[in-house]
């Protein structure tokens, strides 16, 4: 105890732990493997009108301006997130 203020807390009220950041993290767009090509660039355009999917949401969720700057590496991450909703919607419409 300094000062009267002890220092640890030994009343049985001990304070919560701290709320965790979301397990969900954006892509790498660290990488050095190049941006995706058109081919996928197109790939995903499609799935992301077939989700209806806000492409300024996703992007940002990306953490990138445009398809164009998603690196190759992670085409399949991007891809697997539209998928995802995907398979979730058809669940809900059967």
């Amino acid at each position: 105890m300094i000062a009267n203020v002890p220092l640890t807390d030994d009343d049985g009220n001990a304070q919560r732990e701290p709320s965790r950041p979301s397990t969900k993290q954006p892509i790498n767009t660290a990488s050095e493997s190049g941006p995706i090509d058109d081919a996928q660039q197109e790939a995903l355009r499609k799935l992301i009108a077939e989700t209806q999917t806000n492409i300024t949401s996703f992007l940002g969720y990306l953490r990138v301006e445009s398809l164009s700057d998603i690196p190759s590496d992670q085409f399949d991450v991007a891809r697997g997130l539209l998928l995802k909703k995907l398979r979730k919607q058809r669940e809900a419409a059967q």
